[in-house]
C-alpha cells in the first residue's frame, strides 16, 4: 500500500472507536480519509487530532452520502485505489492486506466477506444479512456472500465508473449493481469480523433492514 491508495472512513459518532483504528491505519502508508457525516459527539476533533484528512458534512445525511463524498475525492485527486472501512472498529485493519493484494492482481472491486468469527455475529444479524443478500441478487441480479460489508476495495476504474445515488445504507448493494452494470471484475476476501459493544449498538437493525428492503424496491422500479 502506498500513497496512491486512499482509506476512506465513514463515520457517524465514532468518537469512541476511531482513536484505536485510525492508529492502526496510520501504519499502512496511504492517505486516510474520515468523512464525519453530521455526527452529534466528538467523531470530528478526534479525526483532527489524529492528523487525518476529515470532510464533515453538517448534517447526518447517511453512509452512500459519506462513500459517496469519499469516491468523488478519490476521482477529483487521481488515486489508484479506494478502501472502504466502517468507523466502528468492526474490521480487522490487517485485512486491508488481503483487499490490496486481490487488488493488485487485477480484480476492479474486492468486498471483504465476514467470515471469519462469524459465530460471534448476533442471530438477528445473520438472518438480516441473508435476507439483504437474497434482496440484492433478486433486485440488483449481484451475488454476494455479503453485500452489506463495510470493508471494500475499488481499482482505478472502479472508482471511475462507480455512482453512488442512493443516500443510506442501501448504496452498499447499489455500489456492486454499478459495478456488475459496468462489467468490473468483483472478487470477495474472508475478513475478521470483530463484534464490541460500541460496534453492536452501530449494527443494522430489524428497522433498518426494512428500510434497506424497500428502498432497493424502489431503485429497482425508478431505474
Amino acid at each position: 500500500m502506498n500513497a496512491e491508495t486512499l482509506i476512506v472512513v465513514p463515520a457517524y459518532n465514532e468518537a469512541e472507536s476511531l482513536p484505536i483504528l485510525l492508529d492502526n491505519l496510520k501504519k499502512f502508508r496511504a492517505t486516510i480519509l474520515v468523512v464525519d457525516d453530521g455526527s452529534r459527539d466528538d467523531t470530528f476533533n478526534v479525526a483532527q487530532k489524529k492528523k487525518v484528512r476529515v470532510i464533515r458534512h453538517p448534517v447526518n445525511t447517511g453512509l452512500g452520502s459519506a462513500l459517496s463524498t469519499g469516491f468523488k475525492i478519490a476521482k477529483k485527486e487521481g488515486f489508484k485505489y479506494l478502501i472502504t472501512i466502517d468507523g466502528d472498529g468492526q474490521h480487522n485493519p490487517q485485512d486491508l492486506v488481503k483487499i490490496i493484494r486481490k487488488l493488485g492482481e487485477g480484480t476492479d472491486v474486492v468486498v471483504g466477506v465476514r467470515s471469519i468469527n462469524r459465530e460471534k455475529m448476533p442471530f438477528i444479524k445473520k438472518i438480516g444479512n441473508l435476507v439483504l443478500n437474497a434482496a440484492t441478487r433478486l433486485f440488483f441480479g449481484v451475488h454476494s456472500k455479503d453485500s452489506q460489508s463495510g470493508l471494500r476495495g475499488f481499482n482505478e476504474i472502479a472508482i471511475k465508473k462507480i455512482n453512488i445515488t442512493s443516500p443510506r445504507y442501501e448504496a452498499s448493494s447499489e455500489i456492486l449493481f454499478e459495478a456488475k452494470k459496468a462489467g468490473l471484475k468483483i472478487r470477495e476476501v474472508d475478513v475478521e469480523a470483530i463484534y464490541t459493544p460500541h460496534s453492536m449498538k452501530k449494527e443494522t437493525g430489524i428497522v433498518d433492514g426494512m428500510k434497506i428492503f424497500v428502498k432497493m424496491i424502489l431503485h429497482k422500479v425508478i431505474r
